[in-house]
């Protein structure tokens, strides 16, 4: 029964991660700031169970709000809000990377999302409504697929984010974040515990100077100072 409950949780572990490494395949290789997130519908409604998203979901009314305007929106537009909704069905990634001319570029993947065209069409007509009118984004989509952002430079650039980069010694989570600008890296990953959300997040010098700087601030840290 042992073996049994080892091998199960394997085989959830492995499609979790295969749920975020698909996902990462449709990011910029050269990114150098991403995020990932599985599964996006089940997984915030784990997360809003919890003590401090239930305070604030629940509690404070913003899901509630958030959902009035959603759906205020969508009816203005003579549209279902279930066809926007659907961009949160299944997983999310977010990237930026810097293009040839040195420019930082972005963009957002939503899926895999049953018919993807209805639901561009449907944020075609929303989207813009929530962005300031000098403010402009690209949206495609293919057969699994919607894409927001910087869509020109995202097509010439190499698909392919090595995600071990940000799973590496963190423990396994339905989110992941990874940054690595200036000095250092910043990654971390997110999952549910029983009532609570918990983050593990790491700094990771990347040159002696900012070790240095590292040790400085450790060293000189003690739990009187914080009390």
């Amino acid at each position: 029964m042992k073996r049994f409950t080892v091998f199960v949780l394997l085989i959830i572990g492995s499609l979790t991660l295969a749920s975020v490494y698909s996902m990462a395949d449709k990011l910029p290789a050269k990114s150098h700031s991403i995020l990932v997130v599985e599964n996006l519908k089940e997984n915030y409604g784990v997360t809003k169970q919890t003590v401090l998203m239930d305070m604030v979901l629940n509690q404070l009314a913003i899901e509630q709000l958030i959902a009035q305007y959603v759906e205020m929106l969508a009816y203005n537009n003579g549209l279902d809000p279930k066809d926007i909704y659907k961009a949160f069905d299944r997983d999310f990634g977010l990237a930026v990377w810097v293009d040839s001319e040195g420019d930082d570029r972005f963009v957002a993947v939503f899926g895999p999302i049953d018919n993807p065209k209805t639901l561009k069409s449907a944020i075609e007509k929303v989207l813009p409504q929530l962005l300031p009118s000098d403010f402009n984004l690209n949206i495609a989509a293919d057969q699994d697929y919607l894409y927001i952002g910087d869509l020109e430079p995202y097509s010439l650039a190499e698909k392919g984010f090595d995600l071990d980069l940000v799973i590496a010694e963190l423990s396994p989570g339905f989110g992941y974040f990874y940054s690595a600008t200036g000095d250092s890296v910043q990654k971390g990953s997110i999952w549910n515990g029983e009532e609570v959300l918990i983050a593990e997040v790491l700094s990771i010098p990347q040159s002696e100077e900012s070790r240095e700087k590292f040790f400085e601030i450790l060293s000189g840290a003690s739990i009187s100072e914080l009390e």
